[in-house]
């Protein structure tokens, strides 16, 4: 899988908390790498047992390791046959408490699937709590926006601007 993460490892760390930042921003890097590698094994290690997911891939709602496990396993299957997949992030936002924080994203997905060409935008969002002194995402929820009068996922929308 192809990789474009200069823009998480460069990026100046502005919140007041620097090093809960510093933490975040890593276990972002590392877990985005982990999905390029499709190790699912690694991905898993970054979710409390508790996790509660709003994953793209139904259900509605996923809640536990055990659940969420299976719907990365199923995207993985899914496009096992995929040509040059590549996975982007963009404007990760990042906001640390002391033992709570937040992180928003722009996911660019792009490459071949089931022999077509695919490219989508999709939205991220990661919360996180210390557990036993380690941050671990307690929910997260990727999404696209739909059409309301045809009731479609909007998969070709695009950044407007201002990505980096």
């Amino acid at each position: 899988m192809e990789m474009h993460t200069p823009e998480l490892e460069q990026k100046k760390v502005t919140s007041s908390n620097y090093e809960a930042e510093k933490e975040i921003r890593k276990i972002i890097n590392d877990f985005h790498a982990a999905v390029l590698a499709r190790n699912v094994d690694k991905i898993m290690s970054f979710y409390s047992t508790d996790i509660v997911a709003f994953d793209m891939i139904p259900p509605l709602q996923y809640t536990g390791k055990a659940a969420y496990r299976k719907s990365w396993e199923k995207a993985f299957e899914d496009s096992k046959e995929d040509k040059n997949p590549g996975y982007d992030l963009h404007n990760l936002n990042i906001t640390v408490g002391d033992d709570v924080a937040f992180c928003y994203e722009l996911n660019h997905c792009f490459g071949t699937h089931n022999g077509e060409q695919m490219d989508m935008w999709m939205r991220g969002t990661h919360c996180f709590k210390k557990i036993n002194g380690k941050w671990l995402i307690v929910h997260e929820q990727f999404s696209i926006p739909v059409d309301f009068e045809s009731g479609t996922g909007l998969m070709d929308l695009k950044p407007e601007n201002n990505l980096h």
